[in-house]
């Protein structure tokens, strides 16, 4: 019980954080490079589009997939935040509840992020778009239409290797998923490296760990890309185009997050019963 107390706690100084601010600035961006350019082929062609099309097109980006993470990083940059009260907190729970609660906020958080980014992507369009589980003839059609948009990043925004091998309402969970245990891992690497009293670090490697996954996969087929977790969080890189083979199962890259974030939950726990407050303290 005092494990969720904390982590409510938790979660909700996060929530009314000022610097959730930063989601309406990242649905702005969105709108302004992605989804008004779908809407305005939508009205040309005549043809309504998938609602789900602007939000998995985003989570299948390698470009917005570097991007993405960054915002969740700087919005949980304090984590994990141990201020006096939650020192007393800690004191009467114990360490190990503490990281526990540590482990269910970032869960909450994560969630939350992937939740309100599909809200604010998904709302503007919802009266020029319809839910069905079939593409719309702007994905599947518009370089037949418009051939000058064939070099276009916008006609290259949900790749013929994602919606020949499945359906948007696949697609779309599946890419909430893997977001999801993408951001998670990377809030936990970012744990890890707190609690052993590197601050500034906890930021910085995360942040680069996302970024040359992000730069591996927009080079295309090299195999380096799959040791990074970028690689594994975007579910149209598992898929060649016309055929059913698979570069990597998706269940490999389940057991891949699941195996690491095993692995960093083992050295928290460890590392829990001889935290060194000080080291990692930020009073606001």
């Amino acid at each position: 019980m005092k494990t969720f107390k904390m982590m409510r706690s938790e979660y909700l100084c996060w929530l009314f954080n000022s610097r959730i601010i930063l989601l309406p600035c990242v649905f702005i961006i969105v709108y302004t490079m992605i989804t008004s350019d779908l809407v305005k082929c939508a009205n040309n062609m005549g043809a309504p589009i998938n609602l789900l099309e602007p939000f998995i097109g985003i989570c299948n980006s390698a470009t917005f997939l570097g991007f993405i993470p960054i915002v969740f990083l700087v919005l949980i940059a304090d984590f994990p935040r141990i201020d006096n009260n939650m020192i007393f907190k800690i004191y009467r729970a114990g360490r190990i509840k503490w990281v526990l609660s540590q482990l269910l906020f970032l869960l909450a958080a994560d969630v939350t992020f992937v939740f309100l980014l599909f809200v604010g992507i998904t709302l503007p369009i919802l009266q020029r778009g319809f839910w069905f589980n079939g593409w719309s003839d702007v994905v599947t059609d518009m370089t037949r239409v418009f051939p000058e948009l064939a070099d276009s990043d916008i006609s290259k925004f949900i790749p013929a290797n994602l919606y020949y091998q499945m359906l948007p309402f696949r697609a779309a969970i599946l890419s909430s998923v893997f977001l999801i245990l993408y951001l998670y891992l990377i809030g936990m690497i970012m744990l890890v490296i707190k609690i052993h009293g590197q601050g500034t670090l906890g930021i910085v490697i995360p942040g680069l760990i996302v970024i040359a996954g992000s730069g591996l996969v927009q080079l295309g087929h090299v195999n380096a890309k799959w040791l990074l977790p970028a690689a594994h969080g975007i579910v149209r890189t598992h898929y060649s185009t016309y055929y059913r083979h698979m570069d990597c199962t998706l269940t490999t890259s389940f057991l891949y997050f699941f195996g690491i974030i095993g692995i960093l939950l083992v050295l928290v726990l460890i590392q829990a019963r001889k935290i060194n407050y000080t080291n990692i303290i930020q009073v606001e």
